[in-house]
């Protein structure tokens, strides 16, 4: 591996690859050395995660007064789970479950016994639960 581009502190304690893709997605480890000798770590991987990719979100619906009104979004199968949904109201009021309402923070919204209060345009917003984060590996002489 060489400094340079995405990659920097090829020579230091911390190695950051910055933008990462999926090129990017193996196992490292780093070569330690002083006077007495050489060791190499224990391989950290790095996985790279794909965002949330609405393939499929809510639909208009009409329904009559008492029935029940659900919407599911649907993801890309290349998005990589875990994920964290949020719903919303008329574009900017997140939904809580309670009342009528249930799954505002899942993938699937119910609303149950709808009336005409209810009418408005339901949205969602997707994201993965954990970015990737950095790992340490421990050496040891």
């Amino acid at each position: 591996m060489t400094e340079g581009g995405t990659v920097s502190g090829v020579a230091s304690a911390t190695l950051t690859i910055a933008n990462v893709s999926d090129a990017d997605q193996a196992e490292y480890s780093v070569d330690v050395s002083n006077l007495a000798g050489t060791v190499t770590s224990d391989p950290a991987t790095l996985t790279v995660f794909k965002p949330a990719d609405h393939r499929d979100a809510a639909l208009d619906r009409t329904n009559n007064a008492a029935t029940t009104a659900t919407f599911t979004v649907v993801l890309a199968t290349n998005s990589t789970p875990p994920f964290a949904y949020q719903w919303f109201r008329d574009g900017t009021n997140a939904l809580i479950d309670g009342g009528n309402i249930t799954g505002a923070a899942t993938d699937t919204l119910t609303l149950s016994n709808v009336l005409a209060a209810d009418e408005g345009d339901y949205s969602s917003a997707s994201a993965m639960k954990s970015p990737v984060s950095s790992a340490r590996t421990p050496c040891s002489p």
